[in-house]
């Protein structure tokens, strides 16, 4: 399983009609949106350290102006008792995006092997090819190749 995914299932109509987003200043929803994208990528997946120099930080503010901002911006999150906070749907998202990757890891691998085992050909040789297509050539592409 990859620890690490290049990107993060982001529902648009469910952001913009959020209450607590809504309640958000413009700079609150880029803070908010910077700490969503940490959070993808930390461990536990979906949170955040409880640390306000850090998370300051994070959201490209002094730490004067993210205690000014943080109340709105964290009340999308929920503190649990490992002391990190929570962003709940991104929880969500990322055990169903690992529990999809996983059925489709087992499929891809059941598919390969009864693929393989039906030719007899062992899965150390999977990659290859008993293909008994024939190649054919290819047609001219333009007017000008058929008349030379």
């Amino acid at each position: 399983m990859p620890d690490h995914y290049p990107f993060f299932p982001f529902y648009v109509n469910d952001f913009v009609s959020d209450g607590r987003v809504e309640a958000m200043t413009t700079e609150e929803v880029g803070a908010y949106v910077l700490l969503l994208c940490k959070a993808w990528h930390e461990k536990p997946r979906g949170s955040i350290p409880a640390d306000d120099k850090i998370l300051a930080r994070w959201s490209r503010l002094s730490l004067d102006h993210w205690n000014t901002c943080k109340p709105r911006v964290l009340a999308c999150f929920s503190l649990h008792r490992d002391g990190r906070l929570y962003q709940k749907r991104m929880v969500f998202e990322s055990n169903k995006l690992m529990e999809t990757t996983s059925l489709r890891r087992k499929a891809g691998k059941a598919g390969a092997h009864a693929r393989w085992a039906e030719n007899d050909v062992p899965m150390a040789n999977a990659s290859v090819c008993h293909s008994k297509r024939i190649a054919r050539p290819l047609r001219p592409q333009c007017q000008s190749e058929r008349e030379s």
